[in-house]
């Protein structure tokens, strides 16, 4: 309800370059909203006749201001509903070039502002004398009833329409017990007079959105806020056979226990009053990378505190700007609405991302915690909820193939047409499809032409397998020195020691089918404590390697393919490709070395 809203200026932030006649030349979003059809004409044309002299002499001084300076000047202008406003002009001289940079402060907006934030904060401190988590607002000015919940940062609506209007769908629906409805019409018309201080008891599925039965303890008071007649009231669940107060009622029906944001029905219920056509909205999917190895290494009680921090994160982040939600041991839901623009979603998920990084750095060291995440727009990708989770979902896995700890917002134009067939679309066929086309056939060209060729091809071969599958280093161990045949950088180094560890027998043991695939090194800290400490100083996280044998099948190489920047899960097609090429390598080398004998 608007009275519960934060006033937001109509002309943030304007800023422009005019020439010296202050005729526009560039120009925000922003100040093409403030000018409208106006653009193309002085901004003099719009000035108060009483002002011009001032932002003349305003404009003369900034001639004479040395480049960086600037000058401000109070003078109203007319807005697009032909009011004058005051606003701060500042303007600056541009070096070099006769145009002048301006910038637009709007004065009234900002005191209607300070206005209304003390008449929410009159609000709210009245509501602070009231004993409850659930809250109502009514305005008998328009009928506005507004009932919400408001707790741990959040604040849900449960109802925001015409009192009438909701009082019909309470009896359409049976929302209130059939034994209570006298005293239930009785509380929306005392509501309606707005005249004293009264208390309602009835019973009703109202809070719960018809699931469950529940007794309710409903105060009403009327307040009067500059002027305006408004009703405040406290909604509380009581025991009905008690009638003492239900107060973990919140967590039972909207709220996850452990991090205090929505729980999965209650997000998903806000998700579907908010995202519809004509609603800015961005539907984001969280995903905190490779929880599992946490709750492996540290605990599952540590495991909760990295659920809880980034829960805290989130709604820090999010604010009033939506609403954040737990989908999943490790999942969230965020719903944020008027971001701007592209750039500020990028802005939320990159404060998330980075907010993230740097929660419990006493605890994880170098392991640094991070999150994958996924996004889609309402309006741009679709505007439907199911599908934009869908798609959200599909630009999440994308993040993760392209190596976790980073968030995609689905572009169409890069990431291809979603198709939503039905409710049963295998996420893994997209996941596994993420590979470029165009990376694979170079891929399978430079195959081709080692086949041909030799293992001359091969450092090219390993810079485009690192570049298609996003990961860091790959080196081949070739012969009875374990010499390295090729690698990728070029710098990498290895050195003899190192090698050895790979001819320890209980390490070999691990391999199935000469293939071995680690998601996270610390796997080996106490099975495999010298593989384990090897890979630490090369600041391995997680990798793949292939044996490579001779032609009596002894084991005469190894390639390494290794991701230091993040871990990786190594999806099938992943898999399948290192697996094909590590085997073509080995019969081209074994090939070379029949020759050469």
């Amino acid at each position: 309800m608007s009275e519960l809203n934060v006033y937001t200026s109509i002309y943030p932030a304007a800023k422009f370059t005019f020439s010296l006649t202050l005729t526009l030349q560039e120009a925000n979003s922003a100040m093409f909203r403030f000018l409208g059809e106006r653009q193309y004409s002085s901004l003099y044309k719009i000035v108060r006749e009483d002002d011009l002299e001032r932002l003349q002499n305003a404009v003369e001084k900034c001639k004479r201001l040395s480049p960086g300076e600037e000058i401000d000047e109070c003078i109203q202008m007319l807005n697009q509903q032909g009011e004058y406003e005051k606003f701060i002009v500042i303007l600056q001289k541009y070096e070099g070039i006769d145009y002048i940079y301006l910038e637009l402060r709007n004065v009234s907006s900002d005191e209607r502002e300070i206005k209304e934030l003390k008449r929410r904060l009159a609000i709210f401190e009245d509501y602070l004398t009231l004993n409850g988590k659930a809250y109502f607002l009514y305005s008998p000015e328009d009928d506005k009833f507004h009932l919400f919940w408001m707790d741990y940062s959040q604040m849900v609506d449960i109802c925001n329409q015409p009192l009438q209007e909701w009082r019909r769908q309470v009896a359409e629906k049976q929302y209130v017990a059939e034994k209570d409805m006298v005293a239930f019409e009785s509380f929306c018309n005392a509501l309606s007079r707005a005249s004293s201080e009264q208390t309602f008891v009835f019973s009703g599925k109202i809070l719960s959105y018809g699931d469950n039965m529940d007794g309710y303890k409903v105060q009403m008071i009327p307040r009067e806020y500059q002027g305006k007649k408004l009703v405040l009231g406290v909604w509380a669940v009581v025991n009905i056979r008690t009638g003492e107060e239900v107060r973990d009622y919140l967590e039972g029906t909207f709220v996850d226990s452990l991090t205090k944001t929505l729980n999965k029905k209650a997000i998903t219920e806000y998700a579907l009053r908010n995202v519809k056509t004509g609603n800015q909205a961005a539907v984001i999917i969280v995903d905190l990378d490779y929880f599992k190895n946490v709750n492996d290494t540290y605990g599952h009680l540590f495991g909760d505190q990295v659920i809880k921090g980034a829960s805290d994160v989130m709604k820090s982040v999010v604010g009033s700007s939506g609403m954040v939600g737990r989908i999943g041991g490790d999942e969230f839901l965020i719903i944020l609405k008027d971001y701007g623009d592209e750039p500020g979603l990028r802005s939320y998920l990159r404060s998330i991302k980075a907010n993230i990084n740097m929660l419990f750095p006493e605890r994880v060291g170098e392991n640094r915690l991070s999150c994958s995440i996924g996004a889609a727009q309402c309006g741009v990708d679709s505007n439907d909820y199911s599908e934009l989770f869908r798609i959200a979902d599909k630009a999440l896995y994308i993040a993760k193939q392209k190596g976790r700890n980073r968030f995609v917002i689905y572009d169409v134009r890069k990431h291809g047409q979603f198709h939503m067939t039905d409710e049963s679309t295998d996420m893994t066929e997209i996941r596994d499809s993420f590979y470029s086309e165009k990376d694979l056939s170079r891929l399978n060209k430079l195959l081709s032409q080692m086949v041909l060729r030799g293992s001359g091809c091969l450092p090219e071969l390993l810079e485009q397998l690192a570049h298609t599958m996003m990961i860091d280093r790959i080196v081949i161990f070739w012969g009875e020195g374990r010499n390295v045949k090729a690698q990728y950088p070029a710098d990498d180094v290895w050195n003899q020691e190192e090698r050895h560890i790979f001819e320890d027998e209980d390490y070999l043991s691990l391999f199935k089918d000469d293939l071995l695939i680690c998601t996270n090194t610390n796997y080996m800290e106490f099975s495999q404590s010298r593989v384990y400490s090897t890979l630490q100083k090369r600041k391995v996280l997680s990798y793949m390697q292939f044996l490579l044998r001779d032609n009596e099948g002894r084991i005469c190489g190894m390639v390494s393919l290794e991701a230091c920047m993040n871990r990786n899960s190594f999806p099938k097609l992943a898999v399948q490709l290192f697996g094909n090429m590590c085997r073509i390598v080995n019969a081209v080398l074994i090939q070379e070395l029949a020759l050469d004998k």
